[in-house]
């Protein structure tokens, strides 16, 4: 039968095809919180509110993730509800792959715009403190937004190695 997702020939078929629509959606949204929330953390400028808003936003994305990849782990070993389950997770690793690659050039980009801001706000802060203080801040965050960055890349390319 041709649905709107692929052909399907029985109930395994169409449960496989639902799920790896399905788990392709939660990742892309969930790389774009991750993204999102990076740039909640790295624009704060010590702001704690849009800091927590940020880590609020990629703990639950890597959540989502990590329920996405071990539903796909239970649907491998149990292997049952869909026979044609394996090629569709054989390509979870090389999506998550172009994402990270993504996500990392957004986040280095992004990062070092923050630097420059800093470096701006210092420039143009003619020896007030507050002005002082918050280039300090900004440029604080900036550079452990790109360590995160750098950081989650490195994790989810040894993932990937794990489960390719």
């Amino acid at each position: 039968m041709q649905t709107e997702l692929g052909q399907v020939n029985n109930f395994g078929e169409f449960v496989s095809l639902i799920w790896s629509f399905g788990s392709r959606a939660i990742i892309a949204f969930a790389i774009f919180f991750i993204v999102l929330g990076a740039f909640y953390y790295i624009a704060s400028a010590g702001n704690e509110e849009k800091i927590e808003q940020g880590k609020e936003m990629i703990y639950g994305s890597l959540i989502a993730i990590a329920i996405v990849l071990l539903s796909g782990v239970l649907i491998r070993i149990l292997h049952q509800p869909a026979q044609g389950v394996a090629s569709n997770l054989s390509e979870i690793p090389t999506v998550i792959g172009n994402a990270t690659n993504i996500l990392i050039s957004l986040i280095g980009a992004f990062s070092f715009l923050m630097l420059a801001y800093a470096g701006f706000m210092y420039l143009t802060g003619k020896g007030e403190k507050a002005r002082i203080l918050k280039a300090h801040r900004a440029f604080a965050y900036s550079i452990y937004g790109l360590i995160i960055g750098v950081l989650a890349y490195g994790i989810a390319n040894t993932v990937i190695k794990f489960l390719v």
